[in-house]
């Protein structure tokens, strides 16, 4: 499995989405965020090092590196809310976005299950 390889190895560019705010590793420091593009049950858990984050709003899908002078991107969130519908927990869910895979040091996978009842 993938994400066995990624503990092993760590990421490669083969590990790279290519999403809203370019092609990279995308990461979020809210676990509801990170579920949303984990494989069910699974979180892989990392430390991230951002160095000089560049601040971006504009979506840009093309996009291989942050500008001159940074290490890493910061996309300033989009509102999140639970499956509940409660606006208690909406949040904006910002992303870091990491060019470069040997940034990232896998740490350890969480696996998890979670019910319709959960609060």
């Amino acid at each position: 499995e993938r994400i066995e390889n990624i503990l092993s190895n760590g990421f490669t560019e083969e590990d790279f989405s290519h999403g809203e705010y370019g092609i990279g590793l995308y990461f979020s420091q809210y676990p509801s965020k990170a579920a949303q593009f984990s494989t069910l049950g699974k979180i892989l858990y990392a430390e991230v090092a951002i160095g000089n984050t560049q601040t971006v709003v504009k979506k840009d899908r093309t996009r291989h590196r942050p500008d001159t002078g940074y290490d890493s991107i910061l996309t300033p969130g989009r509102l999140f809310s639970n499956s509940r519908g409660d606006d208690k927990t909406n949040h904006l869910c910002q992303e870091y976005v990491i060019f470069n895979a040997q940034q990232v040091l896998p740490l350890y996978l969480i696996e998890y299950t979670c019910s319709e009842d959960s609060t």
